[in-house]
């Protein structure tokens, strides 16, 4: 089964579309063009990563299931789903809770609250490792046997709503803000303001955060400001995934300025055509993979990474090392003949 961020690629592009859309009609200014290809690639990184070793967070799911169910879970009933989907959303806001509170987590997690933007392409970013802190938290609905569809679909329909907490036109939906967690609750979990750190983790629920003492409401007197506590100084997946672990081991580099987009109609051009190129050899490699040598997946993937880093670079005004632009230039050009 494909990974749910391949399946819903179609539908988060109108979504963006359509949000870029109002909020201009509204006189906001949601979208930067380098932090749109920026989202988009951090999430084309974690897809094609999962691809080389020929897998999916579903098929990943699976192989759990088939080692640990004690039980088949029922699928035949309303109130199944229902649980299913409560108990899903409990394990999600731990697996959450651990990207924050825990070193290795943040590494993984940081990520996603880089950007100093709020969108819902925003809701795109994840790590490149973000399956492996997901793994665990697939525990207990591998132990109760929940078939791999019915975690599939209530999984990917729960993303989705997840993603589209990422927005500044909506804020609260009366009636159901006491349940659900609302666009105004994420925002808040994405500021960088020392009163909202570490609050409001809730997935599709905010029980739990009022239940466990996690939740908050942004106050009046102190706006959100979103990202983390260094400015976002690149669009650049390998670098966005690779600063976490450095910081982790006390070597990550100096904080800098926040990136600039460039003016110039050069670079812009320049910066789009990477970003295309990277996004068609993805797909080859989404569609085509498994049919494909290790050494090639590889090699795929790391041209796709690559074109997309080109991109970033560009798009602030760096056009990079001719080097490293002749590598991934050959190799996509190989890969796309072969």
């Amino acid at each position: 089964m494909m990974d749910p961020n391949v399946i819903m690629v179609p539908v988060f592009l109108g979504l963006i579309g359509a949000e870029y859309a109002v909020g201009r009609l509204q006189g906001k200014h949601l979208y930067r063009l380098g932090g749109l290809f920026d989202d988009i690639a951090s999430s084309v990184t974690h897809v094609v990563g999962l691809a080389v070793i020929g897998l999916t967070t579903f098929t990943l799911y699976e192989w759990l299931r088939q080692g640990i169910a004690v039980w088949e879970y029922p699928s035949d009933t309303v109130w199944a789903w229902l649980i299913a989907w409560v108990v899903s959303d409990f394990c999600w806001y731990w697996r959450h809770r651990f990207g924050h509170d825990v070193s290795v987590g943040w590494a993984i997690h940081e990520v996603h609250h880089q950007s100093s933007d709020m969108n819902l392409a925003v809701g795109l970013r994840v790590g490149a490792f973000q399956w492996i802190q997901t793994l665990p938290f697939m525990v207990p609905m591998a132990l109760l046997g929940m078939p791999m569809w019915m975690f599939a679909t209530i999984f990917g329909v729960a993303h989705l709503y997840q993603t589209l907490l990422h927005t500044q036109l909506v804020d609260r939906v009366p009636l159901f803000g006491a349940v659900l967690t609302m666009p105004a609750d994420h925002r808040l979990h994405h500021a960088k303001n020392p009163r909202y750190l570490d609050k409001n983790f809730g997935h599709n629920l905010i029980i739990w955060d009022r239940l466990f003492g996690t939740y908050a409401v942004e106050q009046a007197n102190d706006p959100i400001e979103y990202g983390i506590d260094r400015p976002q100084a690149h669009w650049d997946p390998i670098r966005n995934n690779l600063e976490p672990w450095l910081e982790l081991f006390g070597q990550r580099p100096a904080p800098s300025e926040p990136a600039v987009a460039a003016t110039s109609v050069r670079h812009r051009v320049l910066g789009s055509v990477w970003f295309g190129a990277a996004m068609a050899l993805s797909i080859l490699l989404l569609q085509n993979g498994s049919d494909w040598p290790l050494w090639m997946r590889i090699l795929a993937a790391a041209a796709t990474v690559g074109a997309f880093g080109q991109a970033g670079r560009a798009l602030v005004g760096r056009t990079g090392p001719t080097a490293a632009q002749v590598a991934t230039g050959l190799t996509l050009l190989l890969l796309v003949l072969a």
